[in-house]
């Protein structure tokens, strides 16, 4: 049943910007995938320096994009497919002070079968991507965590996630998952939550994922600070990784000179043709136009590793 106990703030959301800055000083259930190592996108680390401000909020991507503009979308497909559904969408940021958690859900909706509010998430998706990710029409576990998540701080009774699935050719069907408030999963997202916090107020930075972190890394120390060397001589793995990085490369670069040669000799023996037929394969060395730009001046950083002369 719904937690009655937990006092949440509700904030009209007036503009993204704002809306942004909010999210700075909460955990959000649309990172709650992260706490169990389930988001393909966002791993801990990447939540962590986001609130610890050493990182840039979310980016505006075309895929976010295409999910608010999707959204009116799937509420027009819900009005079709339950009429007998009251739904509207929600447009607030709900906080729990508390446990520093916030959640935005898409909507909600009264269903007059049942008890209570529904918590309506709104996702579009498309079709290769559906059938890959979705097995047996069941959302991915990450989906279902912001779910949960949202139904929580909204004292929803119940929940549904909503989905526009859209093939190549531009036609689009519809997929509504049911779900219920599972208190097991929802005491596990707190518990979660409030690690998170505890390590985050005492200055404890996750453990970086060495696969998927990279690019937050990266965004974390933007410019070297400090001159002087940092003495990694005791350092008793990195020698090992050092020269298990000397081998790659040398591969690596012996694998690329081959591949340049072989579409030199590709290209020698096209001459003035723009494709070729070969049995297996498409070959073509076609004409393109592309187009001048300008590249304003950057500073950035660039990793550079070589063997000492010295040993």
């Amino acid at each position: 049943m719904p937690d009655p106990d937990p006092i949440i703030e509700r904030r009209e959301i007036t503009s993204r910007a704002e809306w942004l800055g909010w999210r700075l000083d909460d955990y959000t259930a649309g990172d709650a995938g992260a706490l169990f190592g389930v988001h393909p996108f966002r791993t801990l680390l990447a939540v962590w320096a986001e609130k610890a401000r050493l990182t840039e909020s979310i980016a505006d991507t075309a895929i976010l994009q295409r999910g608010r503009w999707g959204q009116a979308a799937v509420f027009a497909m819900l009005a079709d497919e339950r009429p007998n559904w009251e739904i509207r969408e929600a447009k607030v940021y709900l906080r729990d002070a508390a446990l520093r958690m916030g959640a935005t859900p898409d909507g909600a909706a009264i269903n007059p079968e049942r008890e209570g509010i529904g918590c309506i998430e709104a996702k579009t998706v498309l079709r290769s991507v559906y059938e890959r990710d979705w097995p047996d029409s069941e959302p991915p576990l990450h989906y279902q965590l912001q779910t949960l998540g949202n139904a929580m701080l909204m004292n929803a009774s119940w929940a549904a996630i909503a989905t526009l699935i859209m093939d190549t050719g531009g036609a689009w069907y519809p997929s509504i998952f049911m779900m219920e408030r599972n208190a097991v999963a929802e005491q596990k997202i707190r518990a979660a939550v409030v690690r998170f916090w505890t390590d985050f107020d005492r200055g404890f930075m996750p453990t970086m994922n060495i696969q998927r972190d990279s690019e937050t890394i990266t965004a974390m120390y933007p410019k070297a600070l400090l001159k002087h060397p940092l003495d990694l001589s005791a350092d008793i793995k990195l020698p090992a990784e050092l020269q298990e990085r000397a081998r790659l490369k040398t591969e690596i670069t012996k694998a690329q000179t081959r591949v340049l040669e072989i579409d030199t000799s590709i290209k020698a023996t096209l001459g003035v043709h723009e494709s070729a037929l070969v049995p297996g394969w498409k070959i073509a060395w076609r004409n393109e136009h592309v187009a001048g730009y300008t590249v304003e001046p950057q500073e950035r950083r660039k990793l550079y590793i070589a063997p000492s002369k010295r040993a």
